[in-house]
């Protein structure tokens, strides 16, 4: 009987065991906690630089024109007016050389989120035709996922500013960013 009660018993005790499942829950834990980390800055890096892509491309419109070349603020000689009611901001202006009439329209104070957006517009051909600036609309049911907020204009020797932001709400967040145009207009 002796021999029996000196056999070494193989196996964890509950002391190891307990251990092992604490060390492994903390493991996982922290790889769980680098994960969440990791999506949210992915999801707010995507949802910044598709911002930053979709405001570039609207100043390049105000700026060089949304209706082709020559079409945008740059090539303005004349400002006809600066016109501001509670919806909206409008600016009309010609271009240089071709006398054409452009108007870029934002919503300023509207809480109605269709009109929260900046339009150029033009009459070329007797025709009127207005282009959205920010955010991809098929209808006035389907909302651009780029919206402007607020919209305002001033000018003051030669020198047309241009306020507006621009949002995107993605991932459970809305991201916003300030712009803002200044063009000196020297074909005035």
């Amino acid at each position: 009987m002796t021999a029996d009660l000196k056999q070494k018993k193989t196996g964890f005790t509950l002391i190891e065991m307990m251990m092992a499942l604490v060390i492994s829950v903390s493991v996982f834990m922290a790889v769980s906690v680098l994960l969440v980390n990791v999506t949210r800055l992915w999801v707010n890096g995507t949802g910044q630089w598709y911002l930053a892509n979709q405001a570039r491309a609207a100043r390049a419109r105000i700026l060089s024109g949304g209706m082709g070349p020559g079409s945008g603020v740059l090539s303005m000689d004349e400002l006809t007016s600066i016109k501001t009611n509670p919806n909206w901001c409008t600016i009309a202006y010609q271009t240089a050389g071709s006398k054409e009439k452009y108007w870029i329209r934002g919503s300023v104070e509207n809480p109605a989120s269709k009109d929260r957006a900046v339009f150029i517009k033009n009459n070329h051909g007797g025709g009127q035709t207005w282009l959205m600036m920010l955010g991809r609309k098929q209808s006035w049911k389907d909302m651009p996922e780029v919206q402007s907020l607020n919209f305002d204009a001033s000018f003051s020797d030669h020198v047309l500013t241009l306020r507006y932001d621009v949002s995107l709400e993605s991932g459970g967040r809305t991201f916003v960013q300030p712009q803002i145009i200044r063009a000196h207009l020297v074909n005035l």
